[in-house]
């Protein structure tokens, strides 16, 4: 979610964090964090190349489309009320 390019889907969102002009501060976190180590390397990664964001992007997204897949998911639950765990 960004505010530069609202009706597209870049990685452009990577290039406001890198600004310190994340829209959320829970986003801007991922790169300005003392505690996102990890993700400050991901955030760069992903706003210079964004063949790697199109890339993990893709992946992750049939990663969670499998989530309710009997062959790939057997530890877990999908809860039918997020606030409570299914009878």
């Amino acid at each position: 979610m960004d505010y530069v390019t609202p009706n597209v889907f870049d990685n452009s969102f990577y290039h406001l964090l890198l600004k310190g002009d994340g829209l959320l501060n829970s986003d801007q976190e991922l790169y300005s964090s003392m505690l996102g180590r990890e993700t400050k390397k991901l955030v760069v990664k992903y706003a210079h190349d964004p063949a790697a964001f199109f890339q993990q992007f893709s992946y992750s997204m049939v990663k969670m489309g499998n989530i309710t897949n009997p062959d790939s998911f057997v530890n877990g639950e999908i809860r039918t009320d997020c606030r409570f765990v299914n009878a």
